[in-house]
């Protein structure tokens, strides 16, 4: 590890001139030297250690921008709007597009540390975004909405026969909670939702 960052300083020092390049890379030399720093780092054929492990978080201000941008968060306040732009959508593209945004939301950072906290944002902001978005198409309450849809926002098709067969549904609250932190390995995560 000396090496390499000794290595590195170097040839940045050829290709700026041997100028200074900020007082972090005195220290690095300085690591040459101190034998305790390095019997920290280095243990049992170069395994690192547990606490100097790469830790990610989710810069929160990002996300929230993000979906103020979708037109899911109001650009003043901290709380969920209706999207005005999709009204025109059937219902079923409005719910589907949602569940896709926030999909995407729960495997884009599925590797950071603060994980918990994008899956609160996405279960509040992105669910009554959506059920404020509906209501204000049908140019009803929200209360109307959950009565008739669910928090869910449940959109079933009639049958023969009385049958009801769903068509369109928003992530549930287990179901956000069932996604866990760790890297994403499948490919094709996103594939069918990649179109709404």
């Amino acid at each position: 590890l000396v090496n390499a960052h000794t290595h590195l300083i170097n040839s940045l020092k050829n290709v700026v001139g041997g100028k200074k390049i900020s007082v972090v890379t005195e220290k690095i030399f300085q690591l040459q030297d101190n034998k305790k720093f390095c019997n920290k780092i280095f243990k049992n054929n170069c395994d690192i250690k547990e606490e100097f492990k790469f830790r990610f978080f989710i810069p929160q201000k990002e996300l929230i921008n993000r979906m103020r941008t979708w037109c899911i968060v109001d650009f003043k306040i901290n709380k969920p709007v209706a999207n005005v732009f999709i009204m025109g959508y059937h219902d079923m593209n409005i719910i589907l597009r949602y569940k896709s945004k926030a999909i995407q939301i729960l495997e884009y950072y599925r590797p950071a540390v603060n994980y918990d906290w994008v899956k609160k944002q996405v279960n509040y902001h992105m669910r009554w975004s959506l059920l404020f978005t509906i209501a204000r198409k049908h140019k009803k309450s929200v209360s109307d909405i959950i009565k008739l849809m669910g928090k869910n926002s449940k959109l079933y098709v009639a049958l023969e026969k009385n049958k009801l067969k769903e068509v369109a549904s928003f992530l549930s609250f287990y179901e956000i909670q069932a996604y866990s932190r760790g890297f994403t390995k499948k490919l094709d995560s996103l594939k069918f939702y990649a179109k709404y």
